[in-house]
C-alpha cells in the first residue's frame, strides 16, 4: 500500500516543477531578434498632402510623374478693367488662362451716311488705328452695304482707348484692289454708340483744261525767283493736286495737294531758276475726302517760267 502513495507524490511534485518552468519561460522577455521580419507597406496616396503656393513649387518641367490623380484646378476670381474675369489657376504651375471678357462692353458702333453712287461689287469697310500711335491702318468691321443708315459695331476695340477711324469704299478696278471713297478721319473712344461716319463716292471729275500761270514776285542773287503757280478753280472741285518738273510729268520741283482755296484762282508758291522753263499740271476731286480714284486725270502739260 505503501508503494503507490510515494508514486503519487513523486507524480505531483513531478508536474509542479515541470509548471514552474514553463511559468519562469512565460515570464521572461522575448529577444527582439526572435520577432519575424514582417514588410509593412503604406496607402499614403489615399491621403494627398497639400500643394505648396505656386511661388515657392518646383518649376512643373521638374516634377516627376505621380500615380495620384491630379489635383483640380482652384478657380479664383480677379478684377480687371474690362469687367471680372474667371482665372484657374493649376496648383503645379505659374501659368493662368483667362475667359475672354464681356461682349460689348467696348462696342463702338453707328451708321454710314453715304452719297453718290457705289460701283458693282463693292462695299465698305472700317479702319482703326490708336489715335496718336502712327501705326497702319487695321480692317476692323468689313462687309457693310453702301447704302445710307446701314449700322455697324465694333465688338473687340479695347476699353478707354482712343481710335482713328475712317470708312472705306472698296472693291476691284481691272483686278486691283481700290479704295473708291473715304471718309474723314473720325477720332472716337471707346466704348461709343450712334457714331455716323459720312461717305461721299463722287465720280471723278473730267481732267482740267485751265490755263496755268506764274506770278514771279522776287529775283535772289542765285537767280532763283519766289514765284507763285496759278491754276483756274473747278467748279465743285474740294481737293486739288499740282505738279510742277523740270521735265513733262515731273515733280521735282512741286508735288502739292491741298483743299479748295477761295477765289477764282488756286495758288501754290514754288523757287524757280531765272529763265528755266518749267512744266506744270493738275487734277482735281470733287469728294471733300477724295481717295486717288476720286481725281480727275492730269491736265495737259503746260510751260511756266520766271520771268513771264
Amino acid at each position: 500500500m505503501k508503494f503507490p502513495l510515494i508514486l503519487a507524490g513523486v507524480t505531483t511534485v513531478t508536474l509542479m516543477l515541470i509548471f514552474g518552468v514553463y511559468k519562469l519561460f512565460l515570464d521572461k522577455p522575448v529577444a527582439q531578434s526572435l520577432i519575424p521580419k514582417t514588410k509593412i507597406t503604406s496607402n499614403a496616396q489615399t491621403e494627398p498632402t497639400e500643394s505648396l503656393p505656386v511661388a515657392l513649387q518646383i518649376p512643373a518641367a521638374t516634377v516627376s510623374p505621380s500615380p495620384v490623380a491630379s489635383v483640380k484646378p482652384k478657380a479664383s476670381t480677379l478684377k480687371s478693367t474690362i469687367g471680372t474675369l474667371t482665372v484657374l489657376q493649376n496648383n503645379t504651375s505659374s501659368q493662368t488662362s483667362a475667359a475672354p471678357a464681356v461682349a460689348g462692353s467696348s462696342t463702338i458702333s453707328g451708321t454710314i451716311s453715304f452719297a453718290g453712287t457705289a460701283p458693282s461689287g463693292t462695299s465698305i469697310v472700317i479702319v482703326a488705328r490708336p489715335n496718336g500711335t502712327g501705326e497702319h491702318y487695321k480692317t476692323v468691321v468689313s462687309g457693310i452695304a453702301a447704302v445710307s443708315n446701314t449700322k455697324w459695331n465694333w465688338t473687340t476695340a479695347k476699353l478707354n482707348t482712343a481710335y482713328d477711324m475712317i470708312a472705306v469704299l472698296k472693291g476691284s478696278s481691272g483686278g486691283v484692289d481700290t479704295d473708291y471713297a473715304a471718309s474723314q478721319t473720325y477720332i472716337v473712344n471707346a466704348p461709343a454708340l450712334n457714331q455716323i461716319f459720312s461717305v461721299n463716292a463722287a465720280s471723278p471729275p473730267s481732267a482740267p483744261s485751265g490755263t496755268i500761270t506764274t506770278t514771279c514776285t522776287t529775283k535772289a542773287n542765285d537767280n532763283k525767283w519766289t514765284a507763285t503757280v496759278n491754276f483756274p478753280t473747278v467748279t465743285g472741285g474740294e481737293w486739288y493736286i499740282l505738279k510742277v518738273g523740270t521735265t513733262s510729268g515731273g515733280t521735282d520741283v512741286a508735288n502739292v495737294t491741298q483743299g479748295v482755296q477761295t477765289g477764282s484762282n488756286q495758288t501754290v508758291s514754288a523757287v524757280l531758276t531765272d529763265s528755266v522753263l518749267y512744266f506744270a499740271q493738275y487734277a482735281v476731286a470733287s469728294a471733300p475726302n477724295p481717295t486717288p480714284y476720286q481725281y480727275s486725270p492730269y491736265s495737259g502739260a503746260m510751260t511756266i517760267k520766271c520771268p513771264n
